[in-house]
């Protein structure tokens, strides 16, 4: 191939190949952000919303005529499963393909700092199905048969909603805190009713809505942690 001028031919064959493969390189670094990075940022947005969605349910529940009609939170702990799954396996994916992309060095993500995110997400989830478990057990006496008496409901209801809203702050890159204190304090009312009532309410309704204040505490001990972090992005260098 080439006839008299072989060597020649197979040097310009060399240099066309090399130079594609530089530009193709060039360009999949300064036009492509890195898929992977931006799939760990939805799925990180995703838990939050799905946590911060289901604690609304539960709050609502907690002030609908009893048992609650809506019972779509009670079987909800698979799906907390399988997303916690699915951040999981994407940040496993996107730690291992940065080692060998190029294209990390413009388009960076704190990985480190998703990890313990996910780590903040998965403890809160544990008590999450916590709580729920509870509350499921005092509406239909099932996987625990528990009682919640009607007085002990609505102050649950409001540190629950106050949670969620301290997930979508997280979520939107809000860092004034304005909320996690909100909810701070309204842990701190349901906390001060408990004791009040301990005298005159039933040992196994205070059991329960104790059991539900102690979930949410653990709650909000993991977000303070993770918000006092600045928001993580997927930012060029």
């Amino acid at each position: 191939m080439g006839g008299p001028h072989a060597d020649a031919y197979s040097i310009g064959y060399v240099v066309q190949i090399s130079l594609g493969i530089v530009i193709g390189l060039f360009v999949n670094m300064l036009v492509f952000p890195a898929v992977n990075l931006n799939d760990v940022g939805r799925q990180l947005s995703k838990y939050r919303s799905v946590l911060a969605d289901h604690l609304s349910e539960v709050a609502g529940a907690l002030t609908e005529s009893w048992p609650p009609e809506r019972d779509g939170w009670a079987s909800r702990s698979d799906a907390l499963v399988s997303i916690s799954g699915d951040l999981r396996a994407a940040l496993h994916q996107a730690d291992d393909t940065r080692k060998v992309n190029p294209r990390d060095r413009i388009h960076h993500r704190d990985l480190s700092a998703d990890f313990k995110d996910l780590v903040a997400l998965e403890t809160i989830a544990f008590h999450v199905r916590d709580l729920t478990e509870v509350l499921a057990g005092a509406a239909w006496g099932t996987p625990v048969d528990v009682e919640l008496k009607p007085e002990l409901r609505p102050s649950p209801s409001l540190a629950l909603d106050a949670v969620a809203a301290v997930f979508r702050d997280w979520d939107s890159g809000n860092t004034d805190r304005t909320s996690y204190s909100a909810a701070a304090d309204t842990l701190a009312s349901l906390m001060t009713e408990l004791d009040e009532r301990r005298d005159s309410a039933p040992a196994t309704s205070m059991g329960a809505a104790t059991g539900i204040a102690m979930d949410i505490a653990r709650i909000l001990a993991a977000l303070r942690s993770r918000l006092e972090q600045p928001p993580n992005r997927t930012t060029d260098a």
